[in-house]
């Protein structure tokens, strides 16, 4: 059984659910709530067995809960724990070893149980792929016009007119001849 079960209708949790933390009505006590229903009208959820895997959304914990593990857990992304049921006592086992009370989490942190974490890439490679998308989409630059020919067909730029032969030099030992004056 969970906390405040013998009080308020109750369910078993199901392999893969996505629950939400919330005060328990008309109790000083927390408990796990489907996260699509209100802590009025839903059921509370309870977990099933002694340990379940779960991955806590965003961490969100109350104030006056040791510094050093609200410094070390406070607005962590996807983090994997263990929910556990013990005597009436629902506690969150952090990946640090850290058995932290349900009470010492606020009303609407998100839990999920059986679902993977997906991996997120930081904000910018998400401006450096918006970037690249937005590049690969435009249209390829404009070619050149193309040269036609007299017969209207491509003319290419490597058989272009050959440009003029040289004289070969004059054969023999002699100089070229002077260039001739006006008198």
């Amino acid at each position: 059984m969970c906390e405040g079960s013998i009080h308020v209708r109750n369910r078993k949790a199901t392999d893969k659910e996505k629950l939400v933390v919330r005060t328990i009505p008309g109790m000083s006590l927390k408990g796990y709530y489907p996260r699509e229903s209100s802590a009025m009208d839903g059921s509370l959820v309870c977990i099933r067995g002694t340990t379940t895997k779960a991955i806590i959304k965003q961490v969100q914990l109350l104030p006056g809960m040791a510094p050093a593990t609200e410094k070390l857990w406070q607005g962590k992304r996807n983090v994997e724990v263990t929910l556990r049921h013990r005597a009436y006592s629902d506690t969150i086992l952090m990946p640090n070893g850290v058995s932290v009370h349900l009470m010492m989490f606020k009303d609407g942190m998100r839990i999920d149980i059986g679902y993977p974490v997906k991996v997120r890439k930081p904000a910018g490679m998400k401006v450096v792929e918006g970037a690249m998308r937005e590049a690969l989409a435009l249209p390829p630059e404009p070619k050149p016009a193309e040269e036609l020919d007299e017969n209207n067909l491509p003319v290419d730029p490597t058989d272009g007119p050959a440009e003029p032969a040289k004289e070969p030099a004059p054969a023999g030992d002699a100089p070229a001849p002077a260039a001739r004056r006006r008198r």
